[in-house]
């Protein structure tokens, strides 16, 4: 959320995980929110999204199916 400019925050690392410390919400944060709330904007979004999740998911698979078959040469 930090990188697509929704939140500003700090990303904290440390041996056991990774997480955010919430400054406050940009206006474009603002912005995404008063857009979800219109139901027609939000299902599209969501379409679009799990279009995009599906694809990405798929492109992990192909190249973890890859890397499988390398190790086993």
């Amino acid at each position: 959320m930090i990188e697509a400019g929704l939140i500003s925050g700090t990303e904290k690392v440390n041996r056991y995980s990774r997480f955010v410390i919430v400054h406050r919400l940009t206006l474009a944060g603002h912005e995404f929110l008063a857009n979800a709330k219109n139901g027609t904007l939000w299902t599209k979004a969501k379409k679009l999204a799990g279009h995009l999740a599906l694809s990405a998911f798929s492109a992990v698979l192909k190249e973890s199916a890859v890397k499988l078959c390398i190790s086993q040469l």
